[in-house]
């Protein structure tokens, strides 16, 4: 089976999933799922996809082992009996110099697409669980010249595209499809239905200098602040909510995983201690690891499904002077350094996103 058609499967059946039947009277009614129902719903299309990923693909099939079973016979395509659903993720990387999204597998061999249509300096990408690619270019930092443009999973722009930002410099999509953005310049996140209507909430509390933007699987909202030296958190509605990170020396870039752990890009601007860095906390705000190997002026952190972490390394020295090159580096769960390290295409990367 295809894995593009098994994600359209998958889709398809997450929307059915979005009406429940019930019945009365004898008869079959539906109504709509709403709040925590629908975030299950959703949530369960996040763990669905990857794992039906890992039961498709082409050639014939053949006989496999299912991991950690025994006397179960189960058939299996020959073509990812050997293959994890690791090898599935596809890796976006906004190159800001080489004003392009490229994409690339998970072992770091670049692929199609390559997004140049709409662009004008892209910063930030992210991708929503359905595969639709979310882009923010800064449109030469004219104060409201950015855009958010959106591009079906071959890279064919779509809708919505939103116009008249300024600075838009980081991009989040919640799992109900609600768009932020955070304007740099501006000091505020705005906030945008699927469809790239201006909606609630629009936050400016706390925030400075707001870089970029994460949610949780709950809504919450995580902001990268460099002009505070830290982390501002925020409840669906835009409420100022803990942790509040601090002491922090710039940080550039911020991921949530799926157990709620926060990934900080701190990148060096001095020779103050903790630059240059991917910082771990727990959710509520508690330090756990630091990793610093192979990083030099990180940008942006993604984190995958099974943990495995993304770092952009935009190839910037401590004053902010960037060269044009840079790379993509890689960790394990537990921060050590591994493959790959992605060098191809790459021009001024800032923005990256895993799906």
């Amino acid at each position: 089976m295809d894995f593009h058609l098994v994600r359209f499967v998958s889709s398809a059946f997450i929307t059915i999933l979005h009406k429940t039947q019930t019945v009365a009277q004898g008869r079959p009614q539906f109504r709509e799922l709403r709040g925590a129902s629908m975030l299950r719903v959703r949530l369960f299309g996040i763990i669905l996809m990857p794992l039906l990923a890992a039961c498709s693909g082409g050639g014939t099939s053949g006989s496999a082992a299912l991991p950690g079973a025994t006397n179960i016979n189960a058939t299996v395509p020959a073509s990812v009996a050997a293959v994890s659903p690791e090898r599935r993720l596809r890796i976006y990387l906004a190159n800001a110099e080489g004003n392009n999204v490229t994409t690339y597998n998970s072992d770091g061999s670049q692929i199609a697409p390559t997004i140049t249509v709409g662009l004008n300096g892209p910063f930030a990408v992210t991708v929503d669980i359905f595969g639709k690619i979310y882009v923010t270019s800064l449109g030469n930092q004219i104060p409201g010249n950015g855009t958010l443009t959106t591009y079906n999973p071959d890279g064919t722009q779509t809708t919505p595209t939103i116009t008249g930002l300024t600075d838009p410099s980081g991009v989040a999509v919640d799992l109900f499809g609600k768009i932020y953005v955070t304007e740099f310049s501006a000091g505020i996140i705005r906030t945008f239905t699927r469809k790239g209507v201006p909606t609630t909430p629009i936050i400016s509390t706390g925030l400075k200098a707001p870089l970029d933007v994460a949610t949780d699987l709950n809504g919450k909202i995580y902001v990268a602040d460099p002009g505070n030296h830290g982390l501002e958190t925020y409840t669906p509605t835009g409420v100022q909510t803990t942790p509040t990170i601090t002491g922090l020396e710039f940080p550039q870039g911020v991921a949530v995983d799926v157990l709620g752990r926060i990934y900080i890009a701190n990148q060096g601007r001095t020779s103050a201690p903790g630059g240059n860095t991917v910082m771990i906390f727990t959710k509520a705000g508690v330090l756990t690891e630091t990793i610093s190997a192979g990083l030099s002026s990180p940008y942006r952190v993604a984190v995958d499904l099974f943990g495995k972490i993304y770092v952009t390394n935009a190839g910037c020295t401590n004053s902010g002077v960037c060269s044009g090159n840079g790379n993509v580096t890689t960790f394990t769960s537990k921060g050590i350094q591994t493959s790959p390290t992605i060098m191809t295409g790459v021009m001024n990367p800032v923005g990256v996103a895993v799906h």
